[in-house]
């Protein structure tokens, strides 16, 4: 299957990097999901889990705002916190504590 360049990066580091075959994200209006070819667009991101696909195997992440940027052969997330998590019932979690960090700071 095809794939194309994903980056998660804070300010702090990068998060991931690599190629990928899709990848759901929280945008503003819903979750919105981005495959190889991808129309370009940019977008906020709420807080959530990201979900990486790469054949069977799956990765999630806890973000708790954001910005998506897409462009012909690679997407952009650019977040003030991401954390790996287990699970999707642990990205909610982790997604709220990070939106309720940014809040306080």
């Amino acid at each position: 299957m095809a794939t194309f360049q994903l980056s998660l990066i804070t300010p702090e580091s990068v998060t991931f990097e690599g190629d990928i075959e899709h990848v759901s994200v929280p945008a503003a209006e819903g979750y919105m999901g981005v495959l190889p070819g991808h129309a370009p667009t940019i977008t906020s991101l709420q807080k959530g889990a990201v979900t990486l696909r790469n054949g069977s195997e799956t990765t999630i992440y806890a973000i708790g705002a954001g910005v998506l940027e897409i462009s012909e052969t690679r997407a952009l997330i650019l977040a003030d916190n991401i954390e790996l998590a287990e699970s999707l019932d642990d990205a909610k979690e982790k997604a709220l504590k990070l939106a309720d960090a940014l809040k306080a700071s």
